[in-house]
């Protein structure tokens, strides 16, 4: 069972490295590993943050959430 489990991991993670390579954008991207993930794990809610390490900003290009709305970019240090 484990060594199935551990199939399924590594074939998402070779899946993910091959969307890096073939989807034109970041949203494009995110919405393949969104759906990647899920065929693994439950997925409902899921971000990608980015970091502006120039603006010391966390920026969220992708977000689905069953409840709350996306979150606006943000310091860093949590301000």
């Amino acid at each position: 069972m484990q060594r199935r489990k551990t199939e399924k991991i590594q074939h998402a993670v070779y899946r993910i490295a091959q969307a890096a390579g073939t989807t034109r954008g970041i949203q494009e991207l995110c919405r393949s590993i969104h759906g990647i993930v899920a065929e693994i794990m439950e997925a409902k809610n899921f971000y990608v943050a980015l970091y502006d390490r120039k603006e010391g900003l966390l920026s969220f290009p992708y977000f689905k959430d069953e409840f709350d709305p996306p979150s606006p970019p943000r310091s860093s240090s949590g301000d």
